[in-house]
């Protein structure tokens, strides 16, 4: 179950408005994945973390090399650089790239799961404090 939570935000108006924001309830590790696979196939515990590790080293070498990398029915990952902005194409070059971020593309099998999900809803700061 996803929880989210009101969160005030400015509208381009200026207006406050509330939108839904997603509340996280913990995280997983790369360990607890490999129990977990572990658990629901033949392949032992060990052996799947050391996939997951491959697979770890191994997007990273592809990323670097300007690759997409598709996991199958999870999407894709993909390096994309930001930088400063240049008032013509001549001067924009490596020097202008202030880092890079990876994105990810959710399958179209991950995006039409979307239906199965369940909210719940948690008091904001602002209605907890007024409790």
């Amino acid at each position: 179950m996803l929880k989210f939570k009101p969160t005030a935000r400015k509208a381009p108006n200026k207006d406050i408005v509330y939108s839904p924001q997603t509340v996280l309830d913990g995280y997983v590790s790369v360990d607890q994945l490999a129990e977990e696979i572990s658990d629901s196939c033949t392949v032992n515990e060990a052996d799947v973390l050391a996939v997951l590790r491959a697979l770890q080293k191994h997007m990273y070498a592809h990323l670097r090399l300007g690759h997409s990398v598709r996991l199958g029915d999870v999407g894709s990952f993909r390096p994309a650089v930001y930088g400063k902005s240049a008032a013509t194409p001549a001067e924009v070059t490596a020097d202008s790239i202030n880092g890079v971020r990876i994105r990810f593309r959710p399958s179209s099998w991950l995006t039409g799961k979307k239906s199965e999900y369940r909210f719940k809803r948690i008091a904001s700061a602002k209605e907890q404090a007024e409790e």
